[in-house]
């Protein structure tokens, strides 16, 4: 409930400030009032409040907070489901709680039609990092499907380059024991020429 609290004394500081605003030398005429801008925030200015708020959480405090939060919207707690999508946004949440977070957008936006306007933007951003995050994704596989291919091109000149080698070894032991033929063949023969003479 930290974000509620943080929610609250935005909406006073707004409430303030637009009471501080009101002065006797405003420009408007006298006897009118001048006009005041009232700020209603939408469910969207929570969802933003709540992601900055939860950006500095470490790993594990982001796990047990989703995990609570988590529990919270099964047993349907108010105002949980925001916080549910919101921690579905954080850097550090899986893209499974990323998925559930993007489904409960939606189910949020045709349950509270009077929120469509604020949340569709968000909803569409989370559509486009989907995206992006399953091109990622494929590119990786592909990137990894290469990289097997490779590796497996690489074993066979591996093996191909040993078997060579061992061959090259088993020629130069022919070649050498050929020559050694050779030369008792060549003193064979001087030996028989010799005896002629």
């Amino acid at each position: 409930m930290k974000w509620w609290k943080f929610f609250s004394l935005f909406f006073l500081c707004l409430l303030l400030a637009g009471c501080a605003g009101l002065s006797p030398h405003s420009s408007a005429p006298k006897g009118q009032q001048a006009a005041t801008v009232i700020f209603s925030p939408t469910d969207c200015d929570s969802l933003l409040a709540c992601l900055e708020e939860s950006r500095e959480l470490s790993r594990n405090d982001f796990k047990a907070y989703y995990k609570r939060v988590a529990l919270e919207v099964d047993k349907d707690v108010s105002g949980s489901q925001l916080q549910l999508i919101c921690l579905s946004l954080h850097h550090y949440a899986s893209y499974k709680q990323f998925k559930r977070g993007m489904g409960m957008i939606e189910e949020y936006i045709e349950f509270h039609p009077e929120e469509r306007q604020s949340l569709q933007g968000l909803y569409r951003l989370v559509e486009r990092i989907n995206q992006e995050k399953i091109n990622r994704w494929s590119q990786r596989n592909r990137l990894m499907d290469e990289k097997e291919t490779l590796e497996e091109e690489n074993r066979e000149l591996f093996d191909t380059g040993a078997a060579l080698e061992k061959q090259i070894e088993q020629d130069s032991k022919r070649i050498s024991e050929l020559e050694k033929q050779i030369e008792q063949l060549k003193n064979i023969e001087n030996i028989i020429k010799n005896r002629e003479l």
